[in-house]
């Protein structure tokens, strides 16, 4: 009973079979000419037979030709058919990018439940489309000496679909670098092949980094020639070379080791900058050869910066640089301050490094570095302050001169300095006047010269300070000044010398002397002090003899050979018997004297 129960239910599958068919009324479809990586459409026109059915559609078709290729197929539509229904499927597909040119062949399947089969036929030709492509935007030969070869490689990639031939390769670079490249022939469609490019450097080459040797080009039988601007990049290096700049800007320092970079302390007018530039002998280590420099020299230029955009510029002294030891190396030391009427902005500066070595070569280093001012809000400074003369006699007098400046952003209104020194007296103030902040119109200065009144001078060295205050308080700017006054003990001297003597004078030391003839002489009043002789004295009327202060020294006496010397007045008594004794006598010779070298003594003091 089983095998007869399968046999009919066969039968009935192969009924079925045999009357759910479909056909497709556009079984061939020509696209024509199309580019690869071009999007196709159209459509499947599908006739149902006399029962219902399924169609199923394939996910991807094949295409034959040139190459072999699969590509993905979107087919749109309810895939249920009923008896007799007609119906259009549209599909799309994409070619690939990379197709190559040439006649394509490609078939679409379809088939229902029942295993029902039918095919539209697909034809077109891919046209040719010649293209390449670089996988490097730029080569870097990095640093290569003068006299030096070196190569780098990059990789050319066909990104066409034909092949391309007759390949050529060239560069812009000017021909003294001797560029040169590895053969390449040919390419095939997505084929790719490393190249090789040499260069050499010839020694009158520019010495900077990031030198933009020129552009590559290329060109096959199939295209004409593609430039690919900037490709080709390298750093120059000399065997002379500045290998550092350390700065410092007022008290900031920094270490810059490279062209182009900019210091980052912002500088101030009137600020001191300070470069060590550091150069080196490479020869010995980058070559291995024993070759001296001479006239290693550098200039520093500052682009601008000075009034009415004028450049500042700096010399250096000429040095010689062995290939080997620490006479290898040298420093050389700039610093100036940055100009008063120097604006906010940015500032080029140049170092330009040159030598000659051994063989004759000449070297060329530049390096160029930012110098960025900024000018502060408030910036009152004592530009110029000085003492005309700053050395007086004692009777003389000296002015200041004075050069305030603003250096800030703001106008200001409301400027005082003061001028002081408590020992001479000097007090001097002004006030409440304006100096304004455009540069440009040179207006940034006040200029004035004050009197010093002096008052009670004496010998010294004397500071007189100057103060700047803006906004009536708030200080700015201290300098100090010294003033020098002098001949002030030279006067109290003059006047001690011809003081007259306040009371009795130190006794010194008697010599006893042989006893001498002694002039007869008036008596004196035993009763007073002996009174100094009136002596003609010859004074130099250049000089003005004042009262001393205070006793300078004690008296030195010059006397003539063989003259007995008594200095001082002796105790006498007051009796008559006394005076007609020989020791009056000889007492009163003695005073007598005693008065004649005093007056000799002041004539010798007032003459010196």
């Amino acid at each position: 009973m089983k095998p007869i129960a399968f046999l009919l239910l066969s039968f009935i599958f192969l009924a079925n079979v045999a009357f759910a068919d479909f056909t497709l009324n556009n079984p061939t479809v020509d696209f024509g000419s199309k580019n690869s990586g071009e999007s196709l459409s159209n459509t499947l026109n599908v006739t149902n037979g006399a029962a219902d059915t399924i169609l199923i559609f394939p996910g991807n078709i094949g295409f034959t030709g040139p190459a072999n290729y699969t590509v993905d197929i979107s087919i749109t539509g309810d895939p249920v058919l009923l008896a007799d229904e007609q119906r259009a499927f549209d599909y799309s597909l994409t070619l690939p990018s990379d197709m190559i040119a040439g006649d394509y062949a490609g078939t679409i399947s379809i088939i229902d439940d029942q295993s029902d089969a039918e095919e539209q036929s697909l034809s077109l030709s891919v046209a040719a489309s010649a293209s390449f492509d670089l996988r490097e935007e730029s080569v870097d030969y990095g640093r290569v000496f003068y006299n030096e070869t070196k190569s780098v490689t990059f990789t050319l990639r066909n990104t066409g679909n034909t092949p391309l031939s007759g390949i050529t390769l060239s560069s812009s670079a000017d021909s003294s670098f001797e560029m040169q490249f590895s053969e390449i022939t040919s390419l095939a469609p997505g084929e790719e092949k490393e190249i090789t490019a040499t260069i050499f450097v010839p020694f009158d080459t520019t010495i900077e980094d990031r030198v933009n040797l020129g552009s590559l080009v290329i060109g096959s039988d199939q295209l004409s020639d593609a430039t690919f601007n900037s490709f080709f990049l390298l750093d120059v290096g000399s065997y002379l070379s500045l290998e550092k700049v350390r700065t410092k800007v007022e008290t900031t320092t920094q270490t810059i080791s490279e062209d182009g970079d900019i210091i980052d302390e912002k500088a101030r007018p009137l600020e001191k900058v300070e470069l060590d530039v550091e150069v080196e002998n490479l020869w010995k280590s980058e070559r291995n050869e024993e070759i001296e420099f001479d006239d290693v020299e550098v200039e520093l230029k500052v682009f601008a910066i000075d009034k009415d955009d004028e450049d500042i510029e700096f010399t250096s002294e000429t040095v010689s640089l062995d290939f080997e030891g620490n006479e290898r190396k040298h420093t050389f030391h700039f610093e100036f301050l940055v100009p008063v009427e120097t604006d906010d902005g940015t500032y080029d500066m140049e170092i330009k490094l040159t030598g000659t070595d051994d063989e004759d070569n000449d070297y060329e280093v530049i390096w160029n570095i930012d110098l960025e001012v900024d000018r502060d809000s408030h910036d009152l400074i004592i530009s110029e302050y000085s003492l005309s003369p700053s050395q007086v006699s004692c009777e003389g007098s000296s002015l200041a001169d004075i050069e305030i400046s603003n250096l800030g952003k703001n106008d200001e209104d409301y400027v005082r300095f003061t001028l002081k020194n408590s020992e001479l007296g000097i007090d001097e103030v002004k006030s409440r006047f304006e100096i304004e902040a455009d540069i440009e119109e040179d207006e940034i200065r006040h200029r004035e010269t004050v009197p010093l009144s002096i008052s009670n001078p004496s010998d010294g060295t004397y500071p007189v300070e100057l103060r700047v205050y803006r906004d009536f308080d708030t200080l700015e700017d201290i300098l100090t000044r010294n003033l020098v006054i002098s001949g002030c003990d030279d006067q109290d001297q003059a006047s001690n010398e011809v003081e007259e003597p306040q009371g009795e004078p130190e006794p010194v030391p008697v010599i006893a002397p042989p006893e001498p003839q002694v002039p007869a002489v008036s008596e004196p009043d035993a009763t007073q002090e002996p009174e100094e002789e009136e002596t003609d004295v010859e004074v130099d009327q250049t000089e003005t003899v004042e009262q001393p202060r205070r006793v300078q020294q004690t008296p030195q006496v010059r006397v003539a050979d063989n003259q007995p010397v008594l200095v001082g007045t002796p105790a006498v008594n007051a009796y008559a018997s006394f005076r007609e004794s020989p020791a009056y006598v000889y007492l009163l010779g003695v005073g007598y004297l005693f008065v004649l070298f005093l007056a000799l003594f002041l004539i010798v003091l007032v003459r010196k």
